[in-house]
């Protein structure tokens, strides 16, 4: 099941790309019905022959490129004025005939092999001597057979140049035979067109046989009535040549002249001099045969006249043609170079770009090492601050500590009953400072480095701070700590923390205020500090002092924002957010 699902996959794919390979563009074929409708047009071949070179150019797989040759045989044969027509298009023939081949296209196949034989006839026919038909009869009967038999695989040996011989009897009896049967086909299907095709290819089959007229005319004229049928001009005209040429060849000249003046009229009819010329030519011939001199010299007179006025026109023309196709070629050569142009200027630009973009890239990595190396460098002063606080409050706390702790014990011991009451004055207010300083230093000492912030944290650590500040200061401070606060990054809570001493540390030093407040909340996303008084409110974040620019400094390590709304008289709000 599962092969056979496959093997239909694979013909259903090999069909659709088959179909895609040989698919013929509507450009292709609207440059087709022009070049079809100049067809027998012998004033117009160089602009067909132009239209046929468009159709080589646009043609994009074998099926296409085999049809634009084939035209081009079709052109050479049949539109020019050429007598060597026949040995000009028989390359392209073959050509054609041998891409269509590979093209599998039968139809098409078919035809191009129908068109060699008409190439080989037109080739070699002449009145004087019988066309060579056994090249001729080879590729008609293979198209023959390629249209009926669909298994029939001809083996074609294109263009070789052996001595052309007469098709023998049987040869031609053979190709009639196969006409008959694709005759007999056509008219079961009742296409009129191919019966036409047929009975004149059977009426050049019998000619060629046995030189009957009779059984060649009999053909014909069944062709000629289909011709009729269908108002096919192009093709009555030829059968008429052909039963004209025939009765010349058959010295039945009073019937050369009945079809003679029939294709006269219709060449007239249609307006095409070229023909009314050649067949001029054979009313020249059986007029001179049956005696009647001054009719056939008029004929002749009047065809030698028109192939002069053709020549002229077609050379006037050829002229123009070439003009156009000159300026034409002379625009493309100016839209190469242009376009050359562009492209050059396109590149310089292109490089100019990249190297501006280049240039931007080196600069922002630039900016962006230089920025990061800036982030140490405040990362390390930081932390050095950090070092040094710790070692600072060692030192108070172990030597001027000890220090004033000794003084002050000394102090004590002094007998106080010696001294007069300005000395005891003296005495008691020394003891106090003293007293005060001692406490200074181990607040300072404490707040710098607390012992309960490596143990419990920030908030303990505050709410320790702020109890010390209200106990020996005459700023009243009040904080405030969100319940679901919690704990959070021990940098975060440090750096927080550090803020908190700096700001306070500026209230206490600057702001004359009675009252302050510290406030800590957060969410999903940040952290906010504010930090308030009722002071002057005369600092602001772009102060010059030292402790402002620590505060500056530890925000943006933390990517965070500090906002400062300053009010003379009425103090100063500090609030800062920090990322989470």
């Amino acid at each position: 099941m599962k092969i056979t699902i496959l093997s239909f996959l694979l013909f259903s794919f090999s069909i659709a790309f088959g179909q895609q390979k040989n698919v013929i563009s509507k450009e292709f074929l609207e440059i087709q019905e022009k070049i079809k409708a100049n067809y027998y047009q012998y004033e117009k071949y160089e602009e067909t022959i132009m239209l046929v070179e468009q159709l080589d150019k646009i043609s994009k797989n074998d099926l296409e490129k085999g049809i634009a040759l084939f035209e081009k045989t079709y052109v050479i044969l049949h539109c020019s004025a050429d007598y060597n027509s026949g040995e000009t298009a028989l390359p392209y023939a073959f050509e054609s005939t041998e891409i269509l081949e590979n093209a599998g296209d039968r139809e098409w196949f078919h035809k191009a092999c129908h068109l060699i034989s008409i190439v080989y006839i037109k080739r070699y026919f002449s009145l004087e001597g019988d066309p060579n038909w056994e090249k001729a009869e080879k590729y008609n009967i293979i198209a023959l057979r390629i249209q009926t038999d669909s298994l029939y695989k001809p083996k074609i040996t294109y263009y070789d140049t052996f001595e052309d011989k007469l098709a023998s009897k049987a040869t031609l009896r053979e190709s009639i035979k196969y006409t008959l049967e694709n005759l007999a086909l056509w008219e079961k299907r009742g296409s009129v067109p191919h019966m036409m095709w047929r009975n004149q290819a059977l009426g050049k089959l019998s000619w060629n046989l046995n030189y009957n007229y009779s059984d060649a005319e009999k053909y014909l004229l069944k062709a000629l009535e289909y011709a009729n049928q269908i108002n096919d001009n192009n093709h009555k005209f030829i059968i008429l040549n052909e039963l004209t040429v025939f009765a010349l060849q058959s010295k039945l000249y009073k019937k050369a002249l009945q079809y003679g003046k029939k294709n006269l009229d219709l060449a007239l009819k249609m307006k095409n001099e070229p023909r009314e010329s050649s067949v001029r030519d054979f009313l020249f011939k059986a007029y001179m045969a049956l005696g009647q001199k001054d009719e056939a010299f008029d004929h002749k007179l009047k065809s030698v006249a028109l192939v002069e006025k053709f020549s002229r026109e077609t050379e006037s023309t050829r002229n123009k043609i070439f003009k156009e196709r000159n300026d034409i070629l002379q625009k493309q050569i100016f839209l190469q170079n242009e376009l050359k142009r562009q492209n050059t200027f396109k590149i310089f630009l292109g490089i100019l770009v990249f190297s501006l973009l280049l240039g931007v890239a080196a600069l922002l990595y630039y900016n962006f090492q230089l920025k990061k190396n800036n982030d140490n460098i405040k990362k390390a002063m930081l932390h050095g601050q950090t070092i040094e606080r710790k070692r600072v409050a060692a030192d108070l706390h172990d030597n001027l500590g000890s220090t004033l702790s000794a003084l002050w014990l000394s102090l004590d011991t002094i007998n106080q009953t010696k001294m007069n009451d300005e000395e005891k004055e003296i005495h008691q207010n020394l003891r106090e400072n003293l007293e005060k300083a001692y406490n200074d230093v181990r607040l300072l000492s404490h707040n710098l480095l607390p012992e309960e912030f490596e143990k419990q944290g920030l908030i303990p650590t505050l709410q320790g701070f702020v109890r010390k500040m209200n106990k020996n200061l005459k700023i009243r401070f009040d904080l405030q700590i969100a319940e679901d606060f919690g704990r959070v990054n021990n940098k975060i809570e440090f750096e927080l923390y550090s803020i908190c001493l700096e700001l306070v540390n500026n209230i206490i030093k600057h702001s004359k205020a009675t009252e302050a407040k510290i406030s800590l909340s957060r969410n999903e996303k940040q952290i906010e500090l504010i930090v308030s008084d009722n002071g002057m409110g005369v600092f602001n974040n772009e102060s010059d002092g030292r402790g402002m620019k620590n505060v500056k400094a530890r925000v943006e390590s933390l990517n965070g924002v500090w906002d400062l709304e300053n009010i003379e008289n009425k103090g100063f709000v500090n609030k800062i957010q920090v990322p989470i």
